[in-house]
């Protein structure tokens, strides 16, 4: 095993780079990504031309785009005088001049055993232990060293997950370490827990924090199955956005007594990305039991809808300008799943049909809509 050389000043030479090398884990999801929306567009790519690209329609395949080209730009550079991890707008970097040793430790939720926040507990088990082998592909490197923090968007680095890497990116790391820097990167060390455990403990915010947000999107995906158990009839309309901002305010002043009580680190940011969180959930999970109320309480409203076209068991209607206008949108597509869906209306012409309206301006079609069609004569 090599000696660390560890001299007390850095090198004496220029600013060289010496390594740049794009993770595979990086790589691997950049391209999963690109090819879920590939695959994704395809699939929708004919309501999309028929509907002039809505942005409600797109707007996931935007951010997964969006997703895929951040993991793309991700690199891990080594040069002559520091390690640096860069990523869109912000880099976690480590001076060679105040490294003082160079480890291979344990990951993060091997290391910690303390209380710690909520996402680094082990699952349903305890992990087992492992021998130095593992720890050096599934480990990480830990820099012990005397830099300080250094500003918003350049974060020292503490420690650096090898698992990221491929096996042949691993070995040019390590080795690139050893040969210009002087370090045995490749020693194992299982018991300098210290260091990290005091860093996770200074940045805990708690469980609080994190325990409201993960409530937020189990409570949105529980909503999402209302259209499945609890709708009876195709709702279309476009109800307004602006109803989630006093529940997101409501929300982010209920919560930070909550939060603050843990006295954990930043509890105005945990307070604001709760209420957040809660806001838009709260608002998603109104908008459900509203047009499930509807269903029971509601006005009948008479108007003449176009019959477009049939497209896979989906009737696509036209809306006249004046209920478009209330509605938020143009066209209406009813599947057969609706009970009393009619399959024989013929594409292109004109129907008179019961239009329901609810709170909030909430319009579906029911059963009973669909039963009462008539079909208007030229």
């Amino acid at each position: 095993m090599m000696k660390n050389i560890n001299p007390a000043q850095p090198p004496n030479s220029p600013e060289r780079e010496l390594l740049n090398i794009y993770p595979k884990t990086y790589k691997f999801c950049a391209a999963l990504m690109m090819v879920a929306v590939v695959i994704i567009l395809m699939i929708r790519w004919p309501s999309l031309i028929e509907n002039n690209f809505p942005l409600g329609k797109i707007l996931d395949l935007v951010v997964v785009f969006i997703g895929a080209l951040w993991l793309s730009t991700m690199r891990v550079i080594l040069t002559m005088h520091r390690i640096v991890q860069r990523i869109p707008f912000l880099k976690y970097q480590i001076k060679r001049q105040y490294i003082e040793d160079i480890k291979v430790v344990p990951d993060v939720r091997s290391q910690l055993q303390m209380k710690h926040p909520l996402w680094l507990k082990p699952l349903f088990k305890k992990l087992p232990q492992q021998d130095d082998d593992h720890w050096r592909e599934h480990g990480c490197l830990w820099f012990k060293h005397q830099q300080q923090h250094l500003s918003l968007w350049s974060i020292r680095m503490v420690i650096l997950p090898l698992h990221i890497f491929s096996t042949e990116q691993r070995h040019e790391l390590i080795s690139a370490i050893q040969r210009h820097w002087g370090f045995d990167a490749t020693q194992v060390e299982r018991t300098v827990v210290q260091p990290i455990q005091a860093k996770y403990a200074s940045e805990d915010i708690g469980n609080r924090t994190p325990s409201l947000i993960i409530f937020s999107v189990l409570l949105v995906i529980a909503a999402m199955f209302a259209p499945v158990y609890l709708f009876k009839a195709q709702h279309f309309a476009v109800e307004s956005y602006l109803w989630v901002l006093p529940l997101i305010m409501v929300m982010t002043l209920l919560a930070y007594p909550f939060i603050r009580a843990e006295n954990k680190k930043y509890p105005y940011i945990g307070t604001i990305c709760s209420g957040i969180f809660l806001g838009a959930a709260l608002y998603f999970v109104s908008l459900q039991l509203n047009r499930w109320y509807s269903e029971s309480h509601h006005s009948t409203l008479n108007s003449t809808l176009t019959l477009e076209s049939i497209e896979n068991n989906v009737q696509i209607w036209r809306l006249p300008p004046n209920l478009a206008e209330n509605v938020g949108t143009d066209k209406i597509y009813v599947s057969d799943r609706i009970s009393g869906f009619n399959n024989k209306l013929q594409p292109q012409q004109n129907y008179n049909i019961e239009i329901k309206q609810g709170f909030f301006q909430d319009y579906f079609i029911d059963s009973a809509s669909l039963k009462n069609i008539r079909a208007i004569a030229e």
